[in-house]
This record gives structure tokens, C-alpha cells and sequence, in this order.
């Protein structure tokens, strides 16, 4: 998704902000799958060349369903951000955001052609499928160290064990009946 060292240019930039108490989350569209990223610092004694930071956990990077069919073949989805709003200051003449959970909402293409209408229904919400108390970015690392273990339930969920649904590398089940997830990995 990122070119050689753009993305540590990209994070280091932002990094200040970061470590000035912003919450910054980046949305991402046209990937046509869910997934996200947690975002880190990036520290001098890293090799420039990596994609990623090693760093503290400062923020979230999340990609979002797609509404159109594409490859991998998927239901389209959509996504509601649900925000918490806080006032910083007695005259609430400041507020401060921060993302509570986000929604998923999908359709059933398969179902859609056969009954002649498409219907929206809810797949999931973040915090509940994972079981997660915030969606700050400790409480997202956490989450990726989870999914790290060996026969880790989150990983499971998240690499699509059920086909039909959006979640990451959730195949759809082709009319041949073969699951499109081949292509995901633990790791």
C-alpha cells in the first residue's frame, strides 16, 4: 500500500501531533476488504527501507469495505463510525472526538438475485467482535498481539473462519462452493 519509505515519512510527520494528545485515525477506501493497521513510531535505529514502524502503538489505520464487487470476489459493505464526544473544559467551548466503535453493515449479493431485493444487514460491530474496551491504539495492539498466537480465536474471526461476511480475507463462497480466503496467513 505504501511506496519504499513513504510511510515512515508519512508517520513521522505526524508523530508530533501524535505525541501531542491527537487522535488520528486514516481511513482508507478502494482496497474492497476490511482490515486495519496499528500505527507506530518510528524510531532512528530502524532500517529506513522497512514498511513498517516498531514503535509505540500511536494511532489506527483502517481500510473500508468496499460497496462494489470486486476481487477478492466479497458481499459490498459499508461502514457507520460511531464517535464519543467529551467536552475539554467546563463551557464546553472545546470538544474532543474519539472513535467508540465502528459498525458494518453488508448485503448478500447471492441472496439479492434470488429474492429480487438487497437488503442491508448489520455484520458486526468492532469492539464486540473483539471484544475490545476502546478502540484506542493500546487496546488495538493488544488486539494484534491476540491474533499473533497460534490458534488465536481473533485470528480465526478476523481471517474469515465463516464465509459470506467482509471481515479482512472472508471469502465469499463462490458458486463452485470453494472458499476465496486461500490467500491468508498467520504471521
Amino acid at each position: 500500500m505504501w511506496q519504499e519509505g513513504r510511510y515512515r515519512q508519512w508517520i513521522t510527520a505526524l508523530e508530533p501531533y501524535y505525541r501531542a494528545g491527537m487522535e488520528i485515525f486514516h481511513f482508507f477506501g478502494h482496497m474492497h476488504f476490511d482490515a486495519f493497521q496499528v500505527v507506530r513510531s518510528c524510531s532512528q535505529t530502524e532500517p529506513t527501507s522497512n514498511l513498517e514502524c516498531s514503535g509505540d502503538p500511536l494511532g489506527s489505520m483502517m481500510t473500508v469495505p468496499s460497496i462494489s464487487f470486486a476481487f477478492p470476489a466479497a458481499n459490498p459493505a459499508i461502514r457507520l463510525l460511531e464517535w464519543k464526544v467529551a467536552a475539554i473544559d467546563t463551557h464546553f467551548s472545546q470538544l474532543s472526538l474519539s472513535l467508540s466503535d465502528m459498525h458494518t453493515y453488508t448485503a448478500d449479493l447471492h441472496k439479492a438475485n434470488t429474492v429480487g431485493v438487497l437488503e442491508w444487514t448489520k455484520e458486526y460491530s468492532f469492539r464486540t467482535a473483539f471484544n475490545l474496551s476502546s478502540l484506542c491504539p493500546t487496546a488495538l495492539s493488544d488486539l494484534v498481539e491476540r491474533m499473533a498466537k497460534v490458534d488465536s480465536p481473533e485470528w480465526d474471526q478476523y481471517r474469515g473462519a465463516e464465509a459470506g461476511s467482509t471481515i479482512y480475507c472472508k471469502g465469499w463462497v463462490r458458486d463452485e462452493g470453494k472458499p476465496a480466503d486461500s490467500h491468508c496467513a498467520q504471521g
